[in-house]
């Protein structure tokens, strides 16, 4: 900064100082917070509306049965000034307590990416393995819509999916077939966003939401020869194509991205969204759609890999060379197996 008065004087620039110091300290143990009066409050608020919402029902305990446990998780959360908003506390289900395949036979949640899926389909029509699939007609049975009418769309584009309205009779039903949906999803992208929109209330349904669950149903019902079609190849060449519509909002002016990845002939993943920043001129719009679909990774050779001596079980001649080259001392007597 230059003084009017005094040309050719400057004055030090006053920076910000960009260090954070936590004036909130992180709990140590559950006593911390449950001597907490902040803490309490937040406890009590998530265990209201646990009990507002009948997450459970209190039953006598069955003899031989396993118990799932229950654990607090604590955290703050703050605005965007860096300033505290408040003390959150939820009480979340301990899963090492839980037994496979006994306390718990569905997945409501996704733990796949999309393009994982359609990478396999895509190798297993390349390669001819036998694949099995989930028939959409046991969608249908559990729904009990199999003698159901077609719809020609899959969602009302009249009207908007309030979260008013009375609840499902059986709210365990709605989140089970949602979840069948999602990952029909992976091969008809075509009901995305009704499916979407729907499981945006998984933890408490409503009847219209239920109804527009059926008409997605009624839709697919009606339009089973549509698929993600995929071709058997003989190339496994991975092939990404990118564009971008520069300036194409109207009000915002931002670019919309889309690209599209191959792998030989099949579609793997795709994408169309608007930019989050404005782009200057319609080279680094395209510019932009590039880096968007491109990732550099580096690729080494699994057996190069130092952790692998932690994780995995390795013969004594990988083993001698990995401990050789982390400069760690031999053993001073061999053992049985090194004799």
């Amino acid at each position: 900064m230059v003084m009017r008065f005094r040309v050719g004087t400057n004055c030090p620039t006053e920076r910000p100082s960009l260090h954070m110091s936590s004036v909130y300290p992180l709990l140590k143990s559950y006593h911390d917070a449950f001597n907490d009066p902040n803490w309490q409050n937040g406890m009590c608020d998530e265990y209201n509306a646990l009990i507002k919402n009948k997450t459970w029902t209190l039953v006598p305990r069955p003899p031989d049965t396993n118990i799932v446990c229950c654990m607090w998780l604590f955290r703050h959360k703050y605005l965007a000034d860096g300033s505290l908003s408040r003390y959150k506390a939820r009480l979340v289900t301990n899963g090492s307590t839980q037994l496979k395949r006994i306390d718990d036979d569905e997945i409501f949640s996704l733990v796949v990416k999309p393009g994982t899926i359609q990478t396999v389909f895509s190798l297993t029509t390349s390669r001819h393995w036998p694949v099995h699939q989930l028939d959409f007609d046991e969608i249908l049975e559990r729904a009990h819509m199999v003698t159901c009418n077609h719809s020609q769309t899959p969602i009302d584009t009249e009207s908007k999916l309030e979260a008013d309205g009375d609840s499902v009779s059986n709210p365990t039903v709605y989140p089970s077939l949602a979840g069948s949906l999602q990952y029909l999803t992976f091969t008809r992208p075509d009901i995305s966003y009704a499916v979407h929109q729907v499981c945006l209330c998984m933890h408490d349904p409503r009847e219209h939401y239920f109804s527009a669950f059926k008409r997605i149903l009624r839709y697919v019902q009606g339009t089973l020869d549509y698929g993600l079609q995929l071709f058997s190849s003989s190339t496994t060449d991975l092939v990404a194509y990118s564009d971008a519509d520069w300036a194409g909002c109207l009000t915002t002016r931002r670019s919309t991205l889309g690209y599209c990845v191959f792998l030989g002939n099949n579609l793997l993943f795709w994408s169309s969204k608007r930019q989050p920043t404005l782009s200057r001129s319609s080279a680094e719009a395209k510019y932009r759609g590039v880096a968007n679909a491109v990732l550099l990774t580096p690729v080494g050779c699994a057996i190069y890999y130092f952790a692998d001596i932690f994780t995995k079980g390795l013969p004594s001649t990988l083993f001698e060379e990995f401990r050789s080259s982390l400069s760690v001392r031999r053993s001073p007597a061999p053992t049985a197996r090194e004799c």
